[in-house]
C-alpha cells in the first residue's frame, strides 16, 4: 500500500519527500481520530461500569422487596388461621362440626359477626393485591429503565463500530505508524547547470534535505542536454564526493564542443 501511494504521488510529479509529508499527515489524522474513539470507548465503558451498578442495587431492592413479600404472605397465612378460627367460632364451618364446644355467641346475631369476619377476609385480600400490584409496577419500572440504559449504551456501540470499522480500513496500510516515520527513506530531485549562470566545468553540490544515518546509495541521470548543433557532444558527468548530508557532481566538457546547459535526476537511498 505504501509502494502503491508513492508511486502514485510520484507520477503527479511529487518528489519522495512531499510524498512522506502527505502520508504524515495521514498518519497525524488517524492518530487524532484514535485518540478520540479511545475517549468515547473509555467513556462508554465508564457508563457501562455505572449501569452495572445500578442493576447490582436493582437486584438487591427486588429481593429486599421479594423478602417483604414473603412476610406478608406468612403474615397472611397466620391471620387466614385466626380468621378459619374465628369463622368455626361463629358457625360457618362447612358441613358438620366435630367441636362439641358450642359456639361463641358475638354481640348481637351471629350474622353482624360473619359479616366482620367476611369483610376483615376482603379488606385483607385487597392489601394483598395490591401489594402484589405495587411489587409489580416496581419490577416493570426497573427492567424498563434498566433496557433503556442498554439501549442508549447500545447505540453509541454501534455509532463507535461503525467510526472503528471506517479508520480501520485507513488504517491497515498504516499499522507500523513509528517505523514509518522513523525509518529512513530515498530522497530524489532535479539540478540544472545553465552556462549563462554556471559555465563548464562546474561541481554541483546536493544538500539532502534530510541527513542519512550512514552513506547512501546515489545515482544520477542525465535528462537534459542543451548544445550547439556545429560541434560534437561531449558531457561527463560524475560523482565527485558523497557524505550522510550531501553529494557533489561534477560536470564538464572538452575540445571544441560547446555547450549550453546540461540537466540531471538523482536519487539517494539508505544502505
Amino acid at each position: 500500500m505504501l509502494i502503491f501511494y508513492t508511486l502514485k504521488y510520484t507520477e503527479a510529479n511529487l518528489s519522495a519527500d512531499d510524498v512522506y509529508s502527505m502520508l504524515a499527515v495521514k498518519i497525524d489524522t488517524i492518530n487524532s481520530e484514535m485518540s478520540l474513539l479511545r475517549g468515547v470507548l473509555m467513556s462508554t465503558k465508564s457508563e457501562l461500569t455505572s449501569t452495572k451498578a445500578e442493576l447490582t442495587s436493582t437486584k438487591s431492592e427486588l429481593t429486599s422487596t421479594k423478602a417483604e413479600l414473603t412476610f406478608t404472605q406468612t403474615k397472611l397465612k397466620s391471620t387466614q388461621a385466626e380468621v378459619d378460627v374465628i369463622k368455626s367460632q361463629c358457625g360457618l364451618v362447612t358441613g358438620i362440626s366435630t367441636n362439641t364446644t358450642p359456639p361463641i355467641t358475638p354481640p348481637g346475631n351471629s350474622t353482624t359477626c360473619c359479616q366482620v369476619v367476611e369483610n376483615a377476609i376482603v379488606r385483607m385480600k385487597a392489601e394483598q393485591n395490591q401489594a402484589k400490584q405495587d411489587i409489580e409496577n416496581l419490577i416493570e419500572k426497573k427492567v424498563t429503565e434498566v433496557n433503556e440504559d442498554i439501549a442508549r449504551n447500545s447505540e453509541g456501540l454501534v455509532s463507535m463500530g461503525t467510526n472503528i470499522d471506517k479508520l480501520a480500513v485507513d488504517f491497515v496500510s498504516f499499522r507500523n505508524i513509528t517505523e514509518i516515520q522513523q525509518t529512513e527513506h530515498c530522497q530524489s530531485g532535479y539540478e540544472s547547470i545553465w552556462k549563462r549562470n554556471t559555465p563548464f566545468p562546474y561541481t554541483y553540490t546536493i544538500n539532502f534535505k534530510r541527513p542519512f544515518r550512514n552513506t547512501p546509495a546515489f545515482t544520477i541521470g542525465t535528462s537534459k542536454f542543451d548544445f550547439y548543433h556545429g560541434r560534437n557532444l561531449r558531457l561527463s558527468l560524475v560523482v565527485k564526493e558523497i557524505s550522510a548530508t550531501q553529494a557533489k557532481v561534477h560536470g564538464s566538457i572538452w575540445s571544441d564542443t560547446i555547450a549550453y546547459g546540461a540537466g540531471f535526476h538523482w536519487m539517494a537511498c539508505p544502505t
